[in-house]
């Protein structure tokens, strides 16, 4: 590993700190310098800071996702119907994620589907 080297682009990101809580206690020299690195960034300090105390708070507030426009609480419902044709990716994390959001905001469900039908 270089001496700025982060899992994802150059800077800290949950992949970092995904990492991090994997191999903490390695006894590996390069892994144990990278370590080093990321317990020095101080976004890592401020996300290990934030999931130790349960949460952003944000949360508390609706995050910064907009309202939907016509929602009525207890009738709204999602849905996440991946392509079988392709492997799942980091995109479909983003939209089940932001559906799940929804429905737990409205009180309503989410439809996961997987469909292999597609020629």
């Amino acid at each position: 590993l270089a001496d700025a080297t982060y899992v994802v682009g150059e800077t800290c990101t949950v992949a970092d700190c995904l990492c991090w809580s994997v191999v903490q206690s390695s006894d590996k020299q390069h892994v144990k310098r990278w370590l080093r690195l990321l317990e020095a960034n101080p976004a890592f300090i401020k996300a290990r800071a934030i999931a130790k105390s349960g949460g952003d708070a944000k949360k508390s507030s609706g995050g910064n996702c907009p309202p939907l426009e016509g929602a009525v609480v207890g009738e709204v419902v999602t849905r996440f119907p991946p392509e079988p044709s392709g492997y799942l990716h980091i995109g479909h994390a983003k939209a089940v994620l932001l559906n799940d959001y929804y429905a737990r905001r409205y009180g309503g469900r989410l439809l996961v589907l997987f469909d292999d039908t597609n020629p």
